[in-house]
């Protein structure tokens, strides 16, 4: 046969479950290469073929686990769906209450103990030497700048 030929009744060829139309049962039958392809695809299909008998064994089995990945998403099905609403008002009904409390005015101090006043009056006291030194420094210098003025005033005048 001419591939032409083999070309028109392909598709019929390939998509027909059972029965083909005459003239393509009679190319079927002159033409070994659609012969093999009818052939094949039958086999792939599983026409004209019987399943095999399930044991009951297995059938069991299936079953079983059927009903294991049930109750699991029973489970995850109650939790979506029920709980997780219920949880999410909760979270958001915190976030209100929160949200809606009065601000204190006076901050939160927080509580000092005796090592932590001792610290802070041994930095205060030397911040106050520090302090007391640069004063008296600079009173110093005052006192000698304003003799010096008063030298210079008194000795232009």
């Amino acid at each position: 046969m001419k591939k032409q030929d083999c070309n028109v009744f392909l598709e019929e060829v390939l998509t027909a479950g059972g029965t083909l139309s005459a003239q393509a049962a009679e190319h079927v039958k002159n033409c070994s290469e659609c012969a093999a392809l009818r052939e094949m695809t039958e086999r792939l299909a599983g026409i004209g073929q019987e399943l095999p008998e399930v044991p009951e064994v297995l059938d069991r089995a299936v079953l079983a686990h059927a009903g294991q990945m049930r109750r699991r998403r029973s489970f995850h099905q109650l939790f979506f769906r029920r709980m997780l609403p219920g949880a999410a008002a909760v979270a958001a009904a915190a976030v209100c209450m929160v949200a809606l409390l009065p601000e204190s005015e006076a901050p939160v101090k927080a509580e000092r103990t005796g090592a932590d006043f001792a610290a802070a009056a041994a930095v205060s006291v030397t911040e106050w030497n520090t302090l007391e030194t640069e004063a008296l420094a600079l009173n110093y210098e005052l006192t000698s700048c304003q003799q010096t003025l008063a030298a210079d005033w008194h000795g232009v005048m």
